[in-house]
C-alpha cells in the first residue's frame, strides 16, 4: 500500500485509501482538497464542507419536492376518452349491446351510456336481415364516425347516426362492403365522465 511519510505520521493517499475501502481504485485528486486524511479515522471533512453538504441536500430535497408536485398535478388531471362510441358488453341472453357515448354536447364533455338490441343488418346489395340476433359489432371495439375519409379511403368510411330515446345506425365501408347496422335504442342514461 502507498502511503507518504509526514515526520512520525503516515498519511494514506487518496488513491490507496478509495483502493482499501472500495477494492477499486481511483485516480488521485478526485476527493475534495478539503478532507484531510488520518490512518485512524479515514478521510475527514471540514466545517465548510458540511455547509456546503447542507446547501447541496437542500437543493436536491428541493428539486425533487418540485418533480413530485409537478408529477402529481399532472398525474391527477383526468384524460379524456375519444369522442366516439365504445362497445362495453353484450349479453347474449337478452341480445343487449352497452355502449358508451363520449363527446362534447352543447360545449360540456359528457358520457352517455346506450344499452340498444339489433333491428336489422344489411351488408353490401343482400338482403336485409332482421332480428335481435343479426348484428355484429366487436366488443373493446372504440368506433370513430369519419364520414369523409377521402377519395382513396372511401373502405374507410363510418357514420354513426343517434336518434336519442329511439335509434342508432351505424354505417361502414363502401360499395359491395357496405354494412349498415341499426339498432334500437332501450336506455340512454348520462354517466359522470
Amino acid at each position: 500500500m502507498k502511503s507518504w511519510k509526514l515526520g512520525s505520521r503516515h498519511l494514506l493517499s487518496e488513491f490507496s485509501w478509495r483502493r482499501r475501502v472500495t477494492g477499486r481504485s481511483m485516480a488521485p485528486g478526485v476527493f475534495p482538497s478539503a478532507w484531510r486524511i488520518s490512518p485512524k479515522n479515514g478521510p475527514q471533512k471540514t466545517s465548510s464542507d458540511f455547509v456546503k453538504g447542507k446547501v447541496v441536500l437542500r437543493y436536491y430535497v428541493s428539486v425533487a419536492l418540485l418533480l413530485s408536485i409537478a408529477s402529481f398535478s399532472t398525474g391527477c388531471k383526468r384524460q379524456l376518452e375519444p369522442e366516439g362510441y365504445r362497445v362495453v358488453a353484450y349479453d347474449g341472453h337478452t341480445y343487449q349491446w352497452t355502449i358508451i357515448r363520449t363527446g362534447t354536447f352543447d360545449g360540456q364533455y359528457l358520457k352517455k351510456r346506450l344499452v340498444v338490441v339489433c333491428s336489422s343488418y344489411k351488408w353490401g346489395n343482400h338482403e336485409s336481415v332482421n332480428g335481435p340476433e343479426a348484428c355484429h359489432l366487436q366488443v373493446g371495439r372504440m368506433i370513430v364516425p369519419n364520414p369523409l375519409p377521402g377519395q382513396a379511403h372511401r373502405d374507410q368510411f363510418i357514420d354513426v347516426f343517434e336518434m336519442p330515446d329511439q335509434s342508432l345506425s351505424i354505417t361502414e365501408g363502401d360499395g359491395e362492403d357496405r354494412t349498415m347496422q341499426q339498432f334500437k335504442i332501450m336506455s340512454y342514461e348520462v354517466v359522470t365522465p
